[in-house]
């Protein structure tokens, strides 16, 4: 399973839309996905 650390957004001069995504892994190894698109990003579920 993968743990999300960090998004960042990009868009260009037409507005389309990429995000980088920094992940770790269970062994605990740091990566990242670049240009990754058509990312849909929800809101936390609020609590009860």
């Amino acid at each position: 399973m993968l743990t999300i650390l960090e998004l960042r957004r990009h868009s260009d001069e037409h507005g389309n839309v990429s995000h980088d995504v920094w992940y770790s892994d269970e062994q605990g190894s740091v990566g990242v996905y670049t240009g990754v698109k058509g990312l849909n990003l929800h809101p936390a579920e609020e609590g009860p």
